[in-house]
């Protein structure tokens, strides 16, 4: 027996020291850890990442905006960023100038959005009105089909409605027989217009929101004939209107060397109108993973403004005088600039044309001051400008998926420069010749792969639908656009003048057809195209973050990204409404026991039948779906009988039309939905949907709780946003 004393509390000491000696290698482990992570984040930012992140504040500051619950005093946030920038600069170093800096870019992206609704803002229909006389301006016009054109009017009288009523602008589609006008003339016609249309469902795109941005406050179809009242072409009257005007001029010497799909392809890739171009041929493209072709974006503006550099600068090159007392390389950057401002405003400065033209005009800025330029911080700059002149193209496909492709492909290509450098292989001359040979098809499957991993979700979670089969269709087809179609198309340009284009837009037609072929084998294809139920916003926003932190990043913690990508993949796909009724409640979709939706009301609603089909990853057509035998109709109502509850009876939901099924209906369905107004007396139903509600909430949701209770979503629970509320009048936010 160990009868040895110890001082007073030395065997306590010795326990905690032991288990403090167990503890310290994961504490230490741990703090090592979050110290590398800093160190990692430190030499990032120190080597000039830190500006893509203040992009991204500034795109986060925009989304902070339209997702604020209502409408903020317009100059209430510029206000704030003048004071946020005030600390900023006094500041200047430290951490809190970091942080600030950040918030400051937060703040000014809150503003552009503010003072781009104060810009825009514009009377909006709140009613329809039906055979009114319109007079005004003729801004625009496109083809919609080979029989009908859509045409953008600025109205100066709409029937009686008062001036401070009347929309900016009003859009209206027209029999092509009876239009024979041309922008910047007066015109008179009768027409029938409604306000800008609301998402078809709660959650679902807003096309009225578009609208709004391009101030546009009626929609409608004009009944008769157009006609001239008096006025200019506007190429007389602006230079915006000399644009429009050789825009047509050059649409027009295309269509007559090119006929078919294969001019309304070239039309769209030099001057920006896709209007021309068949639902046939845009499906295939699409079908295919080539619908980028048609967006002229980075590739088409690098094809023209390189291939403009190339030659002009072997050219100079071709003077030994001017290569040895002229910088050759400056005068070629200068004038491919100047080429690809025209090329921007030849096509009509879409937002992937936008950012592509910053990105080259910096590309080329560096070429003349000898510095590297293509990097994540010309996308940053690019994203800032688009975003600030345009905040609204944010939420939209054409910034969401032209941006994510020209991030992961600098991003990836970053990397792999890095690992060549390090381990560049030497090998013999002519293994070094098959290498280069092999790697240019190696190079643009690998581009391919990366611009449609990087875009396909939001292309998922835009058109509901996934392509597989991009890759396939990209590595066949772009050789053909990058290496006769686009050069080919600025010959013909040039050689317009001259009336020379019929040899070179022989060539390019030649080009589309062969990318039409292509795109026609690649979607028929087994699983070409995969429909995609619709995804929930926030997995989108979650699943950027993850993207962004995975691209901007170099070192190890970039990885980090990649934790986020599962989580938002868990719970992506939101549940599909059991009842969805639309705006002006003449259509219903009820889904049945086998998840499929039965429309009633198909006839007046074929475009919200469409899109509640896609939404679903239906892959069936509207035209193929059938009243089941749980759906009866006569003509007053149609009768949809519900998946039965847990523990209860199948629910009846009643859809009215005439008012003769009101009074019965009231005593025998759960819910009842109609245009018409419900007399109070309606006690009956546990749901009523009416045509009051649905003025008020737009499109309404209904999701069954599984015990015979609903919850009822509205698009609108209030309208407080400028968009959301045609019945304002205009200056809302004053």
């Amino acid at each position: 027996m160990d009868t040895t004393t110890r001082p007073s509390g030395q065997g306590s000491r010795a326990g905690q020291s032991d288990a403090a000696g167990s503890i310290a290698p994961s504490g230490r482990r741990r703090r090592g850890a979050i110290g590398a992570l800093k160190r990692a984040l430190r030499a990032d930012l120190d080597e000039g990442r830190g500006f893509a992140f203040l992009a991204v504040a500034f795109g986060a500051g925009v989304l902070c905006y339209f997702a604020l619950p209502s409408e903020p005093y317009p100059y209430a946030f510029p206000v704030l960023t003048l004071v946020a920038a005030g600390l900023v600069v006094k500041q200047r170093e430290g951490r809190g100038w970091l942080i600030g800096l950040v918030a400051l870019f937060f703040l000014a992206g809150i503003s552009a959005g503010s003072l781009r609704v104060v810009r825009v803002d514009a009377p909006m229909l709140a009613a329809p009105l039906e055979r009114v006389a319109v007079e005004g301006r003729l801004l625009d016009i496109e083809s919609v089909s080979p029989g009908r054109v859509r045409l953008l009017i600025a109205p100066e009288q709409i029937g009686r409605l008062d001036p401070e009523r009347t929309p900016a602008r009003i859009r209206v589609t027209a029999a092509r027989r009876l239009v024979d006008v041309a922008p910047g003339e007066r015109v008179r016609l009768r027409a029938s217009l409604q306000p800008p249309p609301e998402p078809v469902e709660p959650g679902s795109f807003h096309f009225g929101f578009q609208l709004f941005f391009q101030r546009i406050g009626a929609t409608g179809f004009a009944l008769g004939r157009v006609e001239v009242t008096g006025g200019t072409t506007l190429s007389a009257t602006s230079a915006h209107g000399f644009v429009e005007a050789l825009r047509r001029g050059v649409g027009e010497r295309i269509s007559s060397a090119l006929a078919g799909d294969a001019g309304a392809i070239a039309i769209a890739l030099l001057v920006g109108r896709r209007d021309l171009i068949s639902d046939e041929a845009e499906e295939a493209l699409r079908g295919a993973g080539l619908a980028h072709v048609l967006a002229i974006s980075g590739l088409h503006m690098a094809l023209i403004v390189l291939s403009v550099f190339a030659a002009l600068r072997a050219m100079l090159a071709l003077s030994e005088r001017v290569a040895l007392f002229y910088p050759a390389r400056t005068i070629a950057a200068i004038v491919a600039l100047a080429v690809a401002a025209f090329y921007l405003m030849l096509s009509g400065a879409s937002i992937a044309t936008q950012r592509a033209f910053v990105m080259v005009a910096l590309l080329l800025i560096g070429v003349a001051l000898g510095r590297k330029a293509i990097n994540l911080r010309s996308v940053a700059i690019a994203a800032i400008a688009v975003l600030a002149l345009s905040p609204e193209s944010l939420l939209g496909p054409s910034f969401q998926m032209s941006f994510a492709a020209a991030t992961a492909l600098i991003a990836s290509y970053e990397g792999i420069s890095r690992r060549n450098i390090k381990a560049r292989p030497q090998g013999s001359a002519a293994g070094n010749l098959v290498m280069r040979a092999l790697s240019w098809p190696a190079g643009l499957a690998l581009t391919s792969l990366i611009a449609s991993l990087a875009t396909a979700p939001f292309a998922a979670f835009h058109f509901d639908r996934f392509g597989p089969l991009a890759v396939l269709g990209n590595v066949l087809a772009m050789p053909f656009v990058g290496t006769l179609i686009m050069p080919s198309g600025l010959l013909a340009v040039l050689a317009m003048p001259f009336g020379l284009e019929a040899l070179p837009l022989a060539m390019m037609g030649w080009g589309i057809d062969q990318v039409l072929f292509i795109a026609a084998w690649v979607s028929d294809l087994p699983y070409a195209e995969i429909p995609v139920p619709a995804i929930r916003p926030a997995a989108l926003v979650l699943l950027t973050a993850g993207l962004l932190w995975l691209a901007l990043w170099r070192r190890k913690q970039r990885w980090l990204g990649l934790v986020v990508l599962p989580v938002a993949a868990l719970f992506a796909f939101q549940p599909r409404p059991d009842v969805i009724v639309a705006r002006d409640g003449h259509t219903v979709g009820v889904l049945d026991g086998e998840g499929y939706r039965q429309i009633s009301g198909l006839r007046r609603g074929r475009f919200d039948a469409d899109l509640w089909l896609r939404r679903d990853g239906d892959v069936r057509d509207r035209r193929q779906t059938q009243l089941g035998a749980d759906v009866s109709c006569d003509e007053a109502a149609c009768l949809h009988v519900l998946p039965a509850q847990q523990g209860g009876e199948p629910a009846v939901l009643s859809h009215v039309s005439d008012i003769s099924a009101l009074d019965e209906d009231c005593r025998s369905a759960e819910i009842l939905v109609t245009a018409l107004a419900v007399p109070a007396g309606c006690t009956g139903p546990q749901i009523v949907i009416d045509g009051s509600l649905l003025e008020r909430s737009g499109s309404i949701a209904l999701y069954s709780d599984g015990t015979g209770g609903w919850r009822i979503e509205p698009t609108f629970s209030r309208r407080v946003r400028p968009w959301e509320n045609p019945q304002r009048g205009s200056s809302f936010a004053q």
